[in-house]
């Protein structure tokens, strides 16, 4: 894009849309972006790290520095590492957070640059939230940025828990949409909507426009009250405003402008218009009124979030930030995570995992530039240490322990015990076709992959049949809804097959989707669907394998062809994982099981159902017996009482006080035997 300099892959040189690389004499052609905007900024971003000498972040990137080899050198130590950028001791610690978040928070404090991992349902965005309230001290600007709105989002609600005042800043592109009403690919989540920058422009202009309102109204009572007066032909004087149209002497506000307001308080003007003076509203008080607030929130805000290719735009030109923490740094291209630290950020952390889903590039002479390089792991390849953390509170114990020795070294303990991953099952049988202990299976479906051509993409019928067969196994035996099951198959051919299948079955809340639009997600129950039988294709590709294997909390599923994995050896490994677990199954074997639990399950259910039957009986025969008892006693009070009628018509022998007596024992009995009811009803809801 422009003139780079990169200490590992060379020096590089983006012109236009070619990059050259003048050592091995290597030109690529960018042939499409999808995104010109972003493209454009991350060029002006590269060209601005040539001269902002200042920002440690771009010294390091275009490898400046006083010695030949500063990695080596102990000074880097000292001014690149854990040398404080403000003075003061850290003292942030929150109870609410383990060991490992406690220390990521006071490296963040401490260290200039911070690089913050975190494991599959450790908290990085808890802990991130936690690190952007112990700086609020020590900074008077931060900017808070992500490589995708919805993770924005997610570290917002975050935020939001700690009680952290910040504005929400959008681009101006789903904000002009917004606007004018039209449809958006992206719409803030509605635990933000109050923090974002228009929702507090409308908040500032309630008390002005309740101001405009009771003057206007006074304005069109004097008014009317005047032309009475009129025709009455009464000549008196009175103090109101004889122009033909409301004006407020004090904001200098029309009608116009008041109408004007009112619109905003629910259709906020296009921000492009407040930006580049071109609307045919500009002559409108009303909007340099809007304008106005809007560039002084923007100024006045001590916490901006916003995407990392936002914070591009024109509205940050005019900010520097003293922070910045960027959130999935490990997702975004580098050039795109300088763009909110050219901002003069010279204490920076980031937060994310390069174990997981890293920056989508498809072209693959991009990659073998090292354009899907995240700066995250630039980072780390440069010598800098990182800070774990190493607790999780998502999955069954059981279930991380293949993905914590393969990709985590082993560092990662489960905050959460096994008991409270246990699903409930909705019949009194105990047997399953997993284990508690390790409530995983691999299946080995004898299926075959369909190429289909005009999606290009892969499917297999077979593991799709077998899927839709599970899925109604899973909600027959457990107490799960449909929205708790997730389906993660690498292929849209097969996303399209079993999804048009669970629509037949009327089964549309489980979601099937993925491995990129699952991560930083989760679900109570995960099916893999490997789809693949001759070759394995990007199914492989171990980062993607530590998402999908980390996406559940209580129970895992992998449909897959073993002798397909077993050509891989890093696929081996987890097959023969499965092996020593014994929780390896073939499709035919979990078929009977299934019918003999399902046949089981029906006679367990008949069962139960005659006792319930049994017990409503009895309590329809006590409560009937119950209430001709009482009705025996009414009526022998009834005839007592006309007894006593008959001999003694004037004096009345049984007191009113006997009477209430009698009628309030009568009532007791009669709630007893509600009670009764009540109780066998329970009974019977129990058995």
């Amino acid at each position: 894009m422009v003139k780079r300099y990169d200490s590992l892959y060379g020096e590089y040189i983006f012109v236009d849309q070619t990059i050259y690389e003048p050592q091995n004499n290597v030109q690529i052609f960018i042939t499409e972006s999808k995104n010109s905007v972003t493209v454009q900024r991350m060029k002006e971003t590269l060209i601005q790290c040539k001269y902002h000498t200042e920002l440690l972040i771009s010294n390091i990137i275009l490898g400046k520095s006083s010695e030949d080899n500063f990695l080596n050198q102990q000074s880097y130590q000292d001014n690149y590492g854990i040398q404080s950028s403000y003075n003061c001791t850290p003292k942030y610690q929150s109870d609410h957070l383990n060991d490992s978040q406690n220390l990521a928070c006071l490296m963040a404090q401490t260290k200039k640059i911070s690089l913050i991992q975190g494991c599959p349902g450790g908290g990085k965005t808890t802990t991130s939230a936690h690190i952007i309230k112990s700086m609020m001290s020590n900074f008077d600007s931060i900017l808070v940025c992500a490589g995708t709105n919805i993770a924005a989002d997610n570290l917002c609600i975050a935020m939001k828990k700690l009680g952290i005042e910040f504005t929400r800043v959008c681009a101006l592109t789903i904000e002009e949409c917004s606007s004018e009403g039209k449809y958006q690919k992206y719409q803030v989540h509605p635990d933000v909507k109050d923090y974002e920058i228009h929702a507090k422009c409308q908040l500032k202009l309630q008390p002005l426009l309740q101001q405009l309102n009771q003057k206007y109204s006074q304005y069109e009572a004097k008014k009317q009250y005047n032309e009475n007066l009129n025709q009455t032909k009464y000549t008196r004087y009175i103090e109101y405003d004889e122009r033909e149209y409301f004006y407020d002497a004090i904001t200098r506000f029309t009608k116009v402008d008041l109408d004007m307001l009112k619109i905003y308080m629910t259709q906020p003007p296009s921000i492009r218009f407040i930006n580049c003076n071109r609307s045919k509203e500009v002559s409108s008080k009303a909007f340099e009124h809007y304008r106005m607030l809007y560039s002084q929130i923007f100024s006045e805000s001590k916490i901006l979030v916003a995407t990392c290719a936002t914070s591009g735009d024109k509205r940050f030109a005019d900010r520097t930030f003293e922070f910045c923490l960027l959130d999935e740094s490990s997702q975004c291209i580098e050039p795109e995570q300088l763009i909110p630290i050219i901002h003069g950020c010279n204490h920076v952390v980031l937060v994310g995992d390069q174990n997981q889903l890293g920056p989508v590039v498809q072209c693959q002479n991009l990659v073998n530039a090292g354009y899907n390089l995240s700066l995250f792991q630039r980072l780390i390849h440069c010598g800098f240490p990182i800070t774990p953390l190493n607790i999780q509170y998502r999955m069954h114990p059981a279930l991380i322990e293949y993905p914590n020795t393969k990709y985590y070294q082993g560092i990662i303990n489960s905050g959460i015990k096994a008991e409270n991953r246990i699903l409930k099952l909705k019949t009194s049988l105990k047997e399953q076709i997993i284990t508690n202990s390790f409530p995983s299976l691999m299946i080995d479906v004898n299926g075959k992959e369909e190429f289909n051509k005009d999606s290009k993409s892969y499917s297999n019928k077979q593991e799709c049949e077998f899927t839709l067969e599970l899925i109604k196994y899973i909600l027959r035996t457990y107490y799960v809804k449909e929205e708790d099951i997730g389906v993660i198959t690498p292929y849209i051919q097969q996303k399209f097959l079993i999804q048009e299948q669970l629509k037949n079955i009327h089964l549309n809340e489980v979601e099937v989707n993925s491995v990129d639009s699952f991560q930083g997600r989760e679900k109570k129950i995960i099916i893999l669907s490997f789809v693949r039988t001759d070759n394995n294709g990007f199914t492989s590709d171990q980062k993607r394998l530590n998402v999908s294997l980390t996406r559940c909390q209580y129970q895992l599923y992998i449909l897959c062809n073993v002798q397909c994995m077993n050509k891989n050896e890093e696929l081996k490994q987890l097959v023969d994982f499965y092996v020593s677990k014994q929780a390896l199954e073939q499709t035919s074997t979990l078929y009977s099981k299934i019918q003999i639990l399902q046949k089981t399950s029906k006679i367990s259910q008949n069962i139960v159902q005659n006792k319930v039957n049994d017990a409503q009986n009895d309590a329809l025969t006590i409560i009937l017996k119950k209430s001709k008892q009482q009705n025996q006693r009414e009526q022998d009070i009834n005839i007592t009482l006309d007894k006593q009628k008959e001999e003694a018509p004037i004096v009345q022998f049984i007191p009113k006080e006997v009477i209430e007596q009698v009628k309030q024992q009568s009532q007791n009995k009669t709630e007893e035997a509600t009670k009764t009811n009540k109780k066998y009803k329970r009974m019977s809801l129990e058995l």
